[in-house]
């Protein structure tokens, strides 16, 4: 067990703060900006790409086995307080971080707080916040806002994914059969006949939470065969002709659910909620 306790012991977070705070301060590249300039970057052709060039991997030691990465997950999420700061001076680094970006507004303390433990996981994994950390405590305009059942807000999903015109990115936790998910394969098989009207074809990337062993055998990661759509009441591609369906079943053992919701039609139009396609409110 000696190992364990060296590892638990020895990862180091006392400049995480620090360093993060300090670096995302300036106007850091991210990944879409590296991308939209693809004259100076020309070797970079993927968002991929992009993010291995301004994101480097982790230099942490990484545990390789199931107990030692349990360990070192609940070390890795542990709020830690780098060299004695209490936590009110963490809160003011995170308070002078946001004031950096937008010196007019006065965010409350407890988003302050949760900016700061957002920024404590960045040292090992710098996308963990799921876009480039500059653009963590961003702001911007929601035009449309549904407060209601997840039903309801199935409802607004639908009328999105007909009226798209090229592509979906479409990102849920759960799917269980019922009338939400009926609704999402009406919406898909509609957005087939209109793609047929206008003879051109949609691209639709589905992720979606259902553990399996196939989790296992391909690093958390699957594409769900073909065949095993209809156990999800997701349409067959001879329902859809002109819907091009890509579904991807993630869940990264042992403690990873994959938990981001979203939906992008066309690039243009982004839904940020809670939408689990189930019934339950």
């Amino acid at each position: 067990m000696s190992h364990i306790r060296l590892l638990i012991t020895e990862l180091d977070f006392s400049t995480i703060y620090t360093s993060y705070y300090e670096k995302h301060k300036q106007d850091e590249p991210t990944i879409t900006y590296v991308l939209a300039n693809n004259d100076r970057f020309s070797n970079i052709s993927t968002p991929k790409d992009a993010a291995e060039y301004l994101f480097p991997p982790s230099v942490l030691p990484k545990p390789k086995n199931v107990l030692t990465k349990v360990l070192y997950q609940l070390k890795h999420h542990k709020k830690i307080k780098p060299n004695g700061n209490d936590e009110r001076e963490e809160i003011n680094l995170a308070e002078e971080f946001y004031r950096t970006k937008y010196p007019e507004q006065c965010p409350s303390e407890l988003f302050l707080k949760i900016l700061n433990d957002v920024f404590l996981v960045l040292e090992d994994d710098p996308l963990s916040g799921v876009v480039s950390p500059s653009l963590i405590a961003s702001t911007g305009v929601i035009p449309y806002t549904v407060i209601s059942t997840i039903p309801d807000i199935m409802e607004h999903y639908y009328q999105v994914i007909v009226n798209a015109k090229r592509e979906i990115l479409f990102a849920t936790n759960y799917w269980e059969k019922g009338h939400s998910v009926t609704t999402v394969g009406n919406a898909l098989k509609e957005l087939s006949k209109r793609a047929a009207s206008d003879n051109r074809r949609v691209i639709v990337k589905l992720m979606i939470d259902h553990p399996t062993a196939e989790n296992i055998a391909h690093s958390f990661h699957n594409l769900l065969p073909v065949g095993k759509w209809s156990h999800y009441d997701i349409p067959h591609p001879d329902e859809i002709p002109y819907v091009d369906l890509e579904i991807m079943n993630y869940h990264r053992l042992i403690m990873g659910t994959f938990h981001s919701k979203f939906l992008v039609s066309d690039r243009h139009i982004a839904l940020l909620n809670s939408n689990n396609i189930q019934d339950r409110p």
